[in-house]
C-alpha cells in the first residue's frame, strides 16, 4: 500500500488545476483517499470501494479534501 500511495499521491500532486476524471482499482482509489486525508497505510483495508462508484476530491489551498454527497458531473 505504501507504493501504491506513493504513486497515486505524486501524480495527485502534480495536478494543478482543473477537472479530471480517472478510472482506477480499488487498491488506487484507496490509495488517493489515505493520500487525500493524510491517514495512515493501515486505513486503507478500512475502505470499502464498490465497482463504479464515485469519489470526489478536491484540492484546496490547505491540500486535498473529500467532497461526500457531491453529484458526479459530465459535459461542461
Amino acid at each position: 500500500m505504501d507504493a501504491t500511495r506513493g504513486r497515486a499521491g505524486r501524480w495527485m500532486d502534480a495536478v494543478i488545476d482543473g477537472r479530471f476524471l480517472a478510472v482506477a482499482d480499488p487498491s488506487v482509489v484507496r490509495a488517493a483517499l489515505v493520500h487525500a486525508l493524510s491517514a495512515g497505510p493501515a486505513s486503507a483495508w478500512r475502505i470499502d470501494v464498490e465497482p463504479l462508484a464515485g469519489v470526489v476530491l478536491e484540492r484546496a489551498t490547505t491540500g486535498w479534501r473529500l467532497v461526500l454527497g457531491a453529484p458526479l458531473r459530465t459535459g461542461g
